[in-house]
């Protein structure tokens, strides 16, 4: 199972990474483990405002799919998530 990047759309201005990463990583996966999250960034403008989206990768591709099922159209901070695979090859 190898890593997959998650897109996240629709964030409140105010939601940051550590909440993201608090939020994703909450519940263990479907083997009783952790969900590991090798990286989360909120999209920013050139003065560092976030941009209402974000992207969250993780380690494995079972656990983003099981992320936007979950949650794709659920209500972070009063705006509903709209979540997307990424399909590019990089992940980096």
């Amino acid at each position: 199972d190898l890593p997959a990047k998650l897109i996240i759309k629709n964030l409140d201005f105010a939601v940051t990474a550590k909440e993201l990463h608090e939020f994703f990583s909450d519940h263990p996966n479907d083997h009783r483990q952790k969900i590991r999250l090798i990286r989360v960034k909120i999209h920013t403008d050139k003065s560092g405002r976030s941009l209402g989206s974000a992207e969250i990768v993780f380690a494995l591709k079972s656990d983003a799919m099981k992320a936007m099922q979950e949650y794709n159209g659920v209500t972070l901070d009063g705006r509903p998530m709209h979540i997307y695979l990424d399909e590019s090859p990089k992940i980096g």
